[in-house]
């Protein structure tokens, strides 16, 4: 498990201005792919401005997600040790209202067909996905979290 603070945009400003910036919030990135991981923690953390704790599987997001106050989840859909159905599944029977942000190289719109289980508290995106499309599911994803915890009912589903 790695944890990173935001730091300062490793890109010029005139780049990173125009895009969806976060206040420090912890994110869960989950991808056995290190590569990606890394690519993507440093976009989450360098231009998006969150805090990211990444993981490589669904067993350690699921760790995280008990001991640490996860605010978003981006998660590949397919990971070695659980599925993303699987994953999403388990997330939801803990903490219902946790935004969760699936990556998929997948057909995003075979995904969304099971909604049911994935909930409204989901977004799926295709990839490959864009520094501006993926800042922005998260910060819209971060914001309806927000109001539903004014609502009362944070990870309670009450």
């Amino acid at each position: 498990m790695d944890t990173r603070p935001p730091g300062p945009p490793s890109r010029p400003r005139t780049v990173s201005a125009s895009l969806p910036r976060g206040n420090g919030e912890l994110v869960l990135l989950v991808d056995d792919y290190r590569t990606v991981r890394e690519a993507t923690a440093r976009l989450l953390v360098h231009l998006g401005g969150y805090t990211v704790v990444d993981v490589a599987s669904g067993v350690e997001a699921l760790a995280v997600i008990r001991a640490l106050d996860i605010r978003l989840v981006v998660t590949d859909w397919c990971l070695p040790d659980m599925g993303g159905a699987v994953l999403v599944e388990r997330i939801r029977f803990e903490r219902p209202t946790l935004p969760i942000l699936v990556i998929t190289g997948h057909e995003p719109e075979a995904i969304r067909a099971q909604w049911p289980l994935i909930g409204p508290h989901t977004v799926v995106l295709g990839k490959p996905t864009g520094a501006q499309e993926l800042l922005g599911a998260v910060r819209s994803l971060l914001r309806r979290g927000s109001d539903t915890e004014r609502g009362g009912n944070r990870d309670t589903g009450t």
